[in-house]
């Protein structure tokens, strides 16, 4: 009997007892029938990726929640990262690897990280709750080295420009299902219920209280109508020109991104509306394309001279007159006073963060990830939604790190010099997105460079004038640089190409030192006499 038939009959035995296991299980115990189902179905998805389970990592980093259902609740990334670690490990045992390893300036941007992160650790060690010790709030550490394994693994796989592609569309797939999540999870309270002990992306408020009595006529509409028109609008606009997304000859594009935006108008959320008009802007000046800003210009404010005039502002969604009130336009009261109240909010949380020592005691180095027994009982009243310590809202977020500012939250955690690290990061990453847009203009493949490198773009100037938050967004910017590395290492494999199918001029064979004859010179020869 050959191998592979006593492989085959190992295998279909196995299976049978599993069935048979799982059968009684069903009726017995279904939670532990449905977890064996569920991890054995995973491994034989990863077993089914193989070398290219690295497409987990970008395709996961557009998923917003964590995995409540694992100790821990680690992020999906993360654990997408670990995965992928793993399997590279295990290739490199069996010597079937054939990694590119070259060092550049986006190493370096990850590697300045590295060492803010770990000035911050070394000086303030933290352990995890799950692991037990006398001081928590170490899972930050976790997420960072996530972030710095997950880049790794990126940097070192030698893909094609295909199977990138086919990454980042998984990515958009998983987005538009992570926004359908929040929002279900915004509207049907059973669904909540049933989502928040596996996935944490759903409304914790709805999930526990059984109510989901939204009321777009006096309040925002949920994030999910953020998350959601932000994973519809973003990629047409990286994909496609800017302007062809808002053109009615164009039907579907059309009907698509004129949805997304009405969904993040009823969000309510000024920064998110904000972001999607940085990225058409963004779009269209790497295409060059500075009409498409010019003329999205004047139909915005066409068609807000026409709302004016019609005397129907008030009478708006609560969430799309909290947008407009950034404008000199007749908003309801409620409306303005709250947006101008979370901007007070935000800028007060700042003064008090960095212009005392009640928050932030160490400003040059950071106080680290850890979490102190103050700090952790604000987590939880902020968790649970009422206050042993009567708390305040806004010293909750701030005893907890949450400032809505990226350079307050920097400093907290690892202070100036990890601010700066950070921003000299950025700046190395900004100007290799630059390089490659420039090297892939006017080619099939810009589209997909253009959605990889607009973030990288606009991050630096995201992150320190509007809103960004180190210990959250951070590490999944950190990871994605794996893609910009990536699509470098394509760049400078098919200059290397260009330059050895170059043919090279033989050089014109010189005498030794001495220069050719001039033009008039006669070759005759020459006679004596007069």
């Amino acid at each position: 009997m050959e191998s592979t038939q006593i492989k085959g009959i190992f295998i279909v035995v196995i299976a049978a007892m599993f069935a048979v296991y799982l059968g009684v299980a069903a009726a017995t115990a279904q939670t532990e029938a449905i977890a064996w189902v569920a991890g054995f179905m995973g491994i034989a998805f990863i077993l089914a990726m193989g070398k290219n389970i690295w497409m987990l990592i970008p395709a996961t980093t557009s998923l917003i929640g964590s995995i409540n259902a694992l100790p821990g609740s680690p992020p999906v990334w993360g654990v997408a990262a670990a995965v992928t670690a793993m399997m590279y490990i295990l290739r490199v045992a069996m010597r079937r690897s054939n990694f590119v390893f070259r060092l550049d300036w986006v190493d370096l941007a990850i590697f300045l990280q590295v060492l803010a992160v770990g000035q911050a650790w070394a000086r303030n060690p933290a352990g995890v709750m799950l692991l037990g010790g006398d001081s928590a709030g170490g899972k930050s550490y976790f997420v960072f080295s996530a972030a710095f394994v997950a880049y790794f693994c990126l940097a070192i796989t030698p893909a094609t420009f295909k199977q990138i592609k086919i990454a980042l569309i998984l990515t958009i797939a998983l987005m538009l299902g992570d926004g359908m999540i929040s929002i279900v999870g915004d509207w049907v309270p059973s669904i909540a219920s049933a989502i928040m002990p596996v996935y944490s992306n759903a409304n914790f408020n709805v999930a526990t209280t059984g109510s989901a009595d939204w009321n777009l006529s006096e309040e925002r509409g949920g994030g999910g109508f953020s998350i959601l028109g932000r994973a519809i609008v973003i990629p047409l606009l990286c994909l496609y020109r800017p302007l062809s997304c808002f053109s009615p000859f164009r039907p579907v594009l059309f009907a698509l991104t004129t949805g997304g935006g009405i969904m993040m108008l009823l969000s309510g959320f000024r920064s998110g509306a904000a972001y999607l008009g940085a990225v058409f802007v963004m779009s269209a000046l790497i295409r060059r394309r500075f009409m498409d800003i010019a003329v999205m210009g004047l139909l915005g404010v066409l068609g807000l001279a026409l709302l004016m005039i019609s005397g129907q502002l008030r009478s708006l969604p609560f969430g799309v007159q909290r947008i407009l009130s950034v404008l000199p336009v007749d908003v309801s009261a409620a409306a303005r006073v709250d947006a101008e109240n979370s901007s007070e909010w935000r800028f007060e949380m700042w003064r008090l963060a960095l212009f005392t020592d009640r928050y932030i005691r160490n400003k040059a180095f950071g106080d680290g990830f850890g979490i102190s027994a103050r700090e952790m009982q604000a987590k939880l009243d902020q968790t649970f939604g009422h206050s042993f310590q009567n708390f305040d809202i806004q010293d909750q977020m701030l005893a907890t790190g949450s400032y809505h500012g990226f350079h307050v939250e920097t400093i907290r955690f690892t202070g100036v010099f990890g601010l700066a690290m950070a921003l000299l990061g950025m700046a190395i990453l900004f100007r290799k997105s630059l390089q490659l847009v420039r090297f892939y203009r006017g080619r099939e493949e810009f589209p997909w460079v253009a959605y990889v490198c607009i973030p990288f773009l606009l991050y630096p100037f995201w992150s320190m004038l509007v809103f960004g938050a180190y210990r959250f967004e951070f590490p999944q910017f950190l990871a994605l640089a794996g893609l910009l590395k990536m699509l470098d290492n394509l760049r400078l494999a098919e200059l290397a190409s260009a330059t050895e199918q170059a043919p090279k001029e033989a050089p014109a064979p010189v005498r030794g030192n001495r220069l050719p004859a001039p033009a008039f010179a006669s070759s005759a020869p020459r006679t004596r006499g007069a």
